[in-house]
Protein backbone atom coordinates (compact mmCIF):
# COMPACT_ATOMS: atom_id res chain seq x y z
CA UNK A 1 0.00 0.00 0.00
CA UNK A 2 1.48 3.37 -1.01
CA UNK A 3 -0.38 5.64 0.94
CA UNK A 4 -0.86 9.46 -0.15
CA UNK A 5 1.68 9.37 -3.69
CA UNK A 6 2.72 13.10 -3.87
CA UNK A 7 5.54 14.16 -6.32
CA UNK A 8 6.89 18.12 -6.70
CA UNK A 9 7.27 19.92 -9.63
CA UNK A 10 10.75 19.22 -8.66
CA UNK A 11 11.52 15.84 -7.80
CA UNK A 12 14.13 14.62 -10.73
CA UNK A 13 13.74 10.99 -9.16
CA UNK A 14 12.16 9.43 -6.47
CA UNK A 15 12.68 5.45 -4.76
CA UNK A 16 10.40 3.95 -3.30
CA UNK A 17 10.98 2.07 -0.40
CA UNK A 18 9.75 0.25 2.84
CA UNK A 19 11.89 -0.81 5.85
CA UNK A 20 12.79 -4.14 5.98
CA UNK A 21 14.22 -7.12 8.77
CA UNK A 22 16.97 -8.51 6.60
CA UNK A 23 18.54 -5.93 4.29
CA UNK A 24 20.79 -8.06 3.25
CA UNK A 25 18.47 -9.89 0.51
CA UNK A 26 17.63 -6.59 -1.02
CA UNK A 27 18.97 -3.27 -2.85
CA UNK A 28 18.89 -0.60 -0.33
CA UNK A 29 19.66 3.34 -0.22
CA UNK A 30 21.26 5.57 2.83
CA UNK A 31 19.15 9.01 3.01
CA UNK A 32 20.63 11.84 4.93
CA UNK A 33 18.14 13.29 7.16
CA UNK A 34 16.30 15.07 4.37
CA UNK A 35 15.25 11.99 2.99
CA UNK A 36 17.60 12.76 -0.09
CA UNK A 37 19.50 9.33 -1.21
CA UNK A 38 23.21 8.93 -0.65
CA UNK A 39 24.33 5.71 -1.85
CA UNK A 40 22.45 2.56 -3.49
CA UNK A 41 23.62 -0.53 -2.35
CA UNK A 42 22.82 -3.69 -3.27
CA UNK A 43 22.31 -7.09 -1.00
CA UNK A 44 24.85 -5.27 1.33
CA UNK A 45 26.82 -7.82 3.64
CA UNK A 46 26.71 -5.65 6.51
CA UNK A 47 24.09 -3.56 7.77
CA UNK A 48 24.17 0.15 5.84
CA UNK A 49 20.51 0.64 5.83
CA UNK A 50 17.34 -1.22 5.92
CA UNK A 51 15.23 0.79 3.61
CA UNK A 52 14.82 -1.79 1.01
CA UNK A 53 14.15 -0.31 -2.63
CA UNK A 54 10.24 -1.91 -3.53
CA UNK A 55 10.48 -1.63 -7.26
CA UNK A 56 8.65 1.49 -8.00
CA UNK A 57 10.69 4.06 -9.36
CA UNK A 58 9.61 8.31 -10.73
CA UNK A 59 12.13 9.37 -13.18
CA UNK A 60 11.16 13.30 -14.52
CA UNK A 61 13.20 12.51 -17.76
CA UNK A 62 12.59 8.60 -18.33
CA UNK A 63 15.94 8.61 -20.80
CA UNK A 64 18.76 9.62 -18.25
CA UNK A 65 17.38 6.06 -17.07
CA UNK A 66 17.08 4.46 -20.55
CA UNK A 67 20.83 5.50 -21.24
CA UNK A 68 22.16 4.61 -18.10
CA UNK A 69 21.26 1.46 -18.38
CA UNK A 70 22.14 0.72 -21.84
CA UNK A 71 25.55 1.97 -20.83
CA UNK A 72 25.74 -0.69 -17.89
CA UNK A 73 24.59 -3.93 -20.74
CA UNK A 74 26.79 -1.85 -23.52
CA UNK A 75 29.82 -1.84 -20.62
CA UNK A 76 28.97 -5.73 -19.22
CA UNK A 77 28.35 -3.75 -15.80
CA UNK A 78 27.73 -6.99 -13.38
CA UNK A 79 27.68 -8.09 -10.05
CA UNK A 80 27.12 -11.69 -9.28
CA UNK A 81 26.92 -12.38 -12.93
CA UNK A 82 23.59 -9.71 -12.79
CA UNK A 83 22.90 -6.67 -14.31
CA UNK A 84 21.97 -4.61 -11.20
CA UNK A 85 19.36 -1.50 -11.60
CA UNK A 86 21.44 -0.33 -9.03
CA UNK A 87 24.42 0.11 -10.56
CA UNK A 88 22.56 2.41 -13.34
CA UNK A 89 20.79 4.30 -10.10
CA UNK A 90 24.85 5.06 -8.96
CA UNK A 91 25.53 6.18 -12.14
CA UNK A 92 22.84 8.73 -12.37
CA UNK A 93 23.31 10.22 -9.02
CA UNK A 94 26.87 10.14 -9.96
CA UNK A 95 26.06 12.50 -13.07
CA UNK A 96 24.28 14.54 -10.24
CA UNK A 97 20.97 13.63 -10.73
CA UNK A 98 19.12 14.27 -7.60
CA UNK A 99 16.59 11.16 -5.27
CA UNK A 100 14.80 11.27 -3.01
CA UNK A 101 13.44 8.06 -1.00
CA UNK A 102 9.84 7.95 0.47
CA UNK A 103 8.72 5.19 2.52
CA UNK A 104 5.35 3.07 1.41
CA UNK A 105 2.89 2.08 4.34
CA UNK A 106 2.92 -2.02 3.25
CA UNK A 107 4.39 -3.92 0.82
CA UNK A 108 3.90 -7.65 -0.55
CA UNK A 109 7.34 -8.85 -1.85
CA UNK A 110 7.24 -12.05 -3.93
CA UNK A 111 11.28 -12.23 -4.54
CA UNK A 112 12.05 -15.58 -3.14
CA UNK A 113 9.94 -18.67 -1.83
CA UNK A 114 9.86 -17.26 1.79
CA UNK A 115 8.34 -13.99 1.31
CA UNK A 116 6.26 -15.19 -1.57
CA UNK A 117 4.56 -17.76 0.68
CA UNK A 118 4.45 -14.70 3.29
CA UNK A 119 2.48 -12.47 0.84
CA UNK A 120 0.50 -15.23 -0.11
CA UNK A 121 -1.42 -15.36 3.06
CA UNK A 122 -1.44 -11.45 3.47
CA UNK A 123 -3.69 -11.44 0.07
CA UNK A 124 -5.80 -14.71 1.08
CA UNK A 125 -6.91 -13.49 4.25
CA UNK A 126 -8.52 -10.52 2.14
CA UNK A 127 -10.84 -12.56 -0.15
CA UNK A 128 -14.16 -13.90 0.59
CA UNK A 129 -14.11 -17.40 2.47
CA UNK A 130 -15.14 -20.94 0.75
CA UNK A 131 -18.13 -23.46 1.61
CA UNK A 132 -16.02 -25.51 3.91
CA UNK A 133 -17.48 -28.47 3.35
CA UNK A 134 -18.19 -30.45 -0.16
CA UNK A 135 -19.21 -33.40 1.03
CA UNK A 136 -16.01 -35.73 -0.44
CA UNK A 137 -13.30 -32.71 0.28
CA UNK A 138 -12.94 -30.24 2.76
CA UNK A 139 -11.64 -26.42 2.34
CA UNK A 140 -10.01 -25.03 5.90
CA UNK A 141 -10.01 -21.34 4.74
CA UNK A 142 -8.24 -19.33 3.15
CA UNK A 143 -8.32 -21.03 -0.24
CA UNK A 144 -8.93 -19.61 -3.27
CA UNK A 145 -9.95 -22.13 -6.12
CA UNK A 146 -9.44 -21.51 -9.84
CA UNK A 147 -11.82 -22.04 -13.10
CA UNK A 148 -12.27 -26.42 -13.48
CA UNK A 149 -10.42 -27.51 -10.55
CA UNK A 150 -11.42 -30.84 -9.53
CA UNK A 151 -11.19 -31.93 -5.99
CA UNK A 152 -12.06 -35.71 -3.92
CA UNK A 153 -11.36 -36.99 -0.27
CA UNK A 154 -9.02 -34.07 -0.01
CA UNK A 155 -8.20 -31.70 2.55
CA UNK A 156 -6.85 -27.98 1.64
CA UNK A 157 -5.71 -25.05 3.35
CA UNK A 158 -5.10 -22.93 5.31
CA UNK A 159 -3.56 -20.86 2.92
CA UNK A 160 -3.78 -22.47 -0.37
CA UNK A 161 -4.30 -21.93 -3.92
CA UNK A 162 -4.73 -23.61 -6.61
CA UNK A 163 -4.99 -22.74 -10.36
CA UNK A 164 -7.16 -23.46 -13.17
CA UNK A 165 -7.81 -27.22 -14.27
CA UNK A 166 -5.88 -28.31 -11.71
CA UNK A 167 -7.11 -31.95 -10.04
CA UNK A 168 -6.42 -32.73 -6.40
CA UNK A 169 -6.85 -36.17 -5.27
CA UNK A 170 -6.58 -38.28 -1.82
CA UNK A 171 -4.32 -35.48 -0.46
CA UNK A 172 -3.43 -32.75 2.33
CA UNK A 173 -2.13 -29.42 1.20
CA UNK A 174 -1.59 -26.19 3.49
CA UNK A 175 0.30 -23.07 2.71
CA UNK A 176 1.02 -24.26 -0.78
CA UNK A 177 0.59 -22.68 -4.39
CA UNK A 178 -0.58 -24.58 -6.94
CA UNK A 179 -0.48 -23.75 -10.74
CA UNK A 180 -2.64 -24.70 -13.11
CA UNK A 181 -3.30 -28.29 -15.14
CA UNK A 182 -1.42 -29.91 -12.06
CA UNK A 183 -2.12 -33.72 -11.39
CA UNK A 184 -1.98 -34.20 -7.55
CA UNK A 185 -2.71 -37.41 -6.01
CA UNK A 186 -1.72 -39.15 -2.49
CA UNK A 187 0.34 -36.37 -1.38
CA UNK A 188 0.60 -34.31 1.27
CA UNK A 189 2.34 -31.18 0.87
CA UNK A 190 3.00 -28.09 3.00
CA UNK A 191 5.07 -24.77 2.80
CA UNK A 192 5.41 -25.82 -1.04
CA UNK A 193 5.15 -23.54 -4.61
CA UNK A 194 4.24 -25.95 -7.57
CA UNK A 195 4.63 -24.91 -11.10
CA UNK A 196 2.35 -25.77 -13.97
CA UNK A 197 1.17 -29.13 -15.82
CA UNK A 198 2.64 -31.07 -13.23
CA UNK A 199 1.98 -35.04 -12.35
CA UNK A 200 2.31 -35.73 -8.82
CA UNK A 201 1.93 -39.13 -6.98
CA UNK A 202 2.30 -39.82 -3.59
CA UNK A 203 4.73 -36.62 -2.37
CA UNK A 204 5.11 -35.94 1.24
CA UNK A 205 7.07 -32.94 2.97
CA UNK A 206 8.11 -29.71 1.43
CA UNK A 207 8.36 -29.01 -2.52
CA UNK A 208 9.32 -26.69 -4.96
CA UNK A 209 8.62 -27.48 -8.62
CA UNK A 210 8.72 -25.99 -11.97
CA UNK A 211 6.53 -26.51 -14.87
CA UNK A 212 5.96 -30.52 -17.07
CA UNK A 213 7.65 -32.51 -14.18
CA UNK A 214 6.90 -36.45 -12.71
CA UNK A 215 7.07 -37.39 -9.40
CA UNK A 216 5.63 -40.56 -8.65
CA UNK A 217 6.68 -43.10 -4.88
Amino acid sequence: YMGEIKIDQYDEAIIWTFEVEDPEHYGVVLTDENEHVKDFFEKPDSFISNRAIVGMYYFKNAKLLRDSIARIIHNDIKINGEYQLTEALKSLKKDGLKFKSKNIVNWLDFGNKESFLKSVKVYLKGIPSLETDKGNYKLIPPVYLGSNVIISNSTLGPFVIVEDNSVIENSIINNTVIGESNVIRKSDLKNSLIGNFNNINGLRGVMNLGDYNEYAQ
